[in-house]
């Protein structure tokens, strides 16, 4: 997207403060200033404009929080205006990380709620609202768009290394848990962080070609009225 000349914003929601193996790190805020600084420094590979940090404690963000996070959702919405929001998918299978799940819900209320002027008039008095174009859910169960990134998968490679802290210790679980199970995988102690993350991350069809998924929504068009689209009742507009 960003290579075709399109502008990606990231919102990060939690630092991932509380996600780490090393047990020379004895406190979350010693490294959540590196954590910022890495996500930074991989949005930048991706060719990112401007990253904003909620600030929220990692681990903690629970359904208790989603009406409150839908509204800061929202606000960073209305103020930058996409086209497309991506996120989790709400409706991912066996997700384990609550903040995953209760983020995914709120960005799609966020979303679903964004051009309803009377939804958070203080913010609709600043930045007024806005009707987004599309919804992508990454990490989906259920895949409608298959996007061939074989051109620029090792951009994302890039970046994914660039966020050094939480991949490390990732991969360290990965460790733990195979030695656990009496496994062991000789790849994991060698070679490039990049290389290492492509063959966990990166999904190829047979003929080598490296593609990502997505459940892609349109609201209302796609979720809610598909019928008048299938019986012809929707065309497009003539100048």
């Amino acid at each position: 997207m960003t290579r075709e000349g399109h502008e990606a914003y990231f919102l990060t929601i939690a630092d991932g403060e509380r996600g780490s193996m090393d047990r020379t790190v004895t406190s979350p805020e010693q490294i959540r200033k590196i954590l910022r600084e890495e996500g930074i420094r991989g949005s930048k590979i991706l060719g990112g404009v401007e990253d904003t940090f909620l600030g929220y404690p990692n681990h903690e963000i629970m359904p208790h929080l989603e009406i409150e996070l839908r509204q800061k959702i929202m606000e960073v919405i209305r103020r930058l205006k996409p086209n497309i929001v991506m996120t989790y998918d709400p409706y991912g299978l066996y997700e384990g990380n609550p903040d995953h799940r209760t983020v995914a819900l709120a960005t799609y209320d966020a979303v679903s709620f964004s051009q309803h002027h009377l939804d958070l008039p203080d913010q609709v008095a600043k930045f007024g609202t806005h009707l987004v174009d599309e919804l992508w859910f990454f990490a989906t169960p259920n895949p409608n768009l298959t996007v061939d990134v074989t051109e620029t998968i090792w951009t994302k490679a890039k970046a994914m290394a660039a966020y050094k802290s939480p991949m490390e210790s990732m991969l360290e679980e990965v460790k733990q848990r195979l030695r656990l199970a009496g496994l062991q995988s000789s790849y994991l102690e060698s070679g490039q962080l990049e290389e290492i993350l492509m063959k966990f991350f990166a999904t190829q069809y047979e003929d080598g070609r490296y593609v990502e998924k997505f459940k892609v929504i349109r609201p209302f068009i796609s979720e809610r009225v598909p019928h008048l689209l299938s019986e012809g009742l929707i065309e497009p507009i003539r100048e």
